[in-house]
């Protein structure tokens, strides 16, 4: 089972964040790491 982890907190006025991602150029492929948002109470 998947550890989680506080990444990153917001005030209740931001609406939106940034993910990078990586890759290099020619036909490899892309990397993101696994991340996933929830929705506090």
């Amino acid at each position: 089972m998947p550890t989680t982890l506080p990444l990153l907190t917001t005030g209740s006025s931001n609406t939106s964040a940034t993910v990078y991602c990586c890759k290099d150029t020619g036909s490899a492929a892309g990397y993101c790491d696994d991340c996933t948002l929830i929705k506090l109470p």
